[in-house]
């Protein structure tokens, strides 16, 4: 599935409140420049994100970006 493919949801859910966002990325093999942005849309509107169990690869699309003050990455590796 694609950043793309979840406008409607994605928009439903910035329209929301809430004190805290953690999202749980385990089911995410791979993760691009689309979803980083998506990532940074969210962090814009709920503050920094506690990434959560992120496998390696999309870990390291995190840290290479220099985000991980913005998307904070858990230390629990899958």
């Amino acid at each position: 599935m694609s950043v793309s493919n979840l406008d409607d949801q994605i928009a439903e859910f910035l329209g929301r409140t809430a004190d805290r966002v953690d999202p749980d990325l385990s089911e995410l093999e791979l993760m691009d420049s689309s979803g980083i942005a998506l990532l940074l849309r969210i962090s814009h509107q709920f503050g920094p994100l506690q990434v959560c169990r992120a496998k390696p690869l999309v870990r390291r699309v995190i840290e290479v970006t220099g985000l991980t003050a913005v998307l904070r990455l858990d230390e629990d590796v899958p």
